[in-house]
């Protein structure tokens, strides 16, 4: 990979490493060489084939299970379009209970975006969802929520009683004292 700067985790490295010397590996033995748990090794595998740095066959995409005899090896024909290529971004869609310092991040920034919403309408008393949107944004330097989390936490605070939607204009919030 001249000229290339793979982004991967700890796990999708440890893939990397075991392949370095041998041209090809069977799953198999990419268990033993890098003592991960088979779910864990299997979503390694899969990113780095969906980014066309391993190849096998058959593709493993949908795979939930990971064929012990299944064989992978480098792509000696890699190019991407950018030096720098991310793969360690995803995370796998079932881990069961995720990192529990991201947990409370959520946590945090859910207060925060709650406490952004009761501050602006504090002040404003009534803002079309609009003009909320845009003052919570702006409110929040720390990190940029989505919309669905402004949504979600806007619908908390509704449910909570901090806030109502306007009878007349439903796009219209405001502030219960």
């Amino acid at each position: 990979y001249m000229g290339y700067e793979l982004q991967v985790s700890a796990a999708q490295l440890a893939v990397l490493l075991a392949l370095n010397p041998a041209a090809r590996l069977t799953a198999r033995d990419l268990l033993a060489a890098t003592q991960l748990v088979e779910k864990e090794l299997l979503f390694a595998l899969q990113v780095l084939c969906r980014g066309r740095v391993l190849v096998t066959n058959p593709p493993i995409d949908a795979a939930t299970q990971l064929p012990p005899d299944q064989a992978f090896a480098v792509n000696l024909e890699f190019r991407s379009a950018h030096r720098k290529v991310p793969l360690h971004t995803a995370t796998p869609k079932d881990a069961p209970d995720g990192d529990p310092a991201l947990k409370v991040v959520d946590v945090d920034r859910k207060y925060a975006i709650q406490a952004a919403i009761v501050r602006v309408m504090k002040a404003r008393r009534a803002l079309s969802h609009q003009e909320l949107m845009a003052q919570v944004f702006a409110q929040l330097r720390s990190f940029t929520p989505t919309v669905q989390d402004i949504k979600k936490n806007i619908d908390n605070l509704i449910e909570k009683e901090y806030i109502d939607r306007a009878a007349d204009a439903a796009t219209t919030y405001h502030y219960i004292a």
